[in-house]
């Protein structure tokens, strides 16, 4: 089994998680709903990689944007994949050497 990652972040008011989770397979991003109960708290969720995977749990971070109200996910300081706060999916699948699909627009927001 590779090693697993896990990486989140909580925004400022509590309430809602960016959450990166590769268990040694696959690697998914999930925006959580923290008022909700266990086992109902995802409330979106991306695949971002499957297989060998060319990075390690240093070279993941998960953070908000400025106003809050979108959560991205970063490998190797750039951003591959981002939720808004209602879930809206923006980029996604991480391929080595690969060039993330995120506009300038939703890059410039954090």
């Amino acid at each position: 089994m590779r090693d697993e990652i896990f990486q989140s972040a909580v925004r400022s008011d509590g309430g809602v998680a960016g959450v990166f989770e590769f268990d040694g397979d696959v690697g998914y991003f999930y925006l959580y709903d923290l008022s909700k109960g266990k086992g109902n708290q995802i409330s979106s969720s991306m695949r971002i990689v499957s297989g060998d995977l060319d990075f390690s749990e240093p070279d993941v971070r998960v953070s908000w944007n400025k106003s809050g109200n979108i959560v991205g996910l970063y490998i190797r300081d750039q951003l591959w994949a981002a939720f808004n706060i209602r879930g809206v999916k923006y980029g996604g699948v991480y391929s080595p050497g690969g060039v993330p699909m995120i506009t300038a627009d939703l890059l410039s927001s954090f």
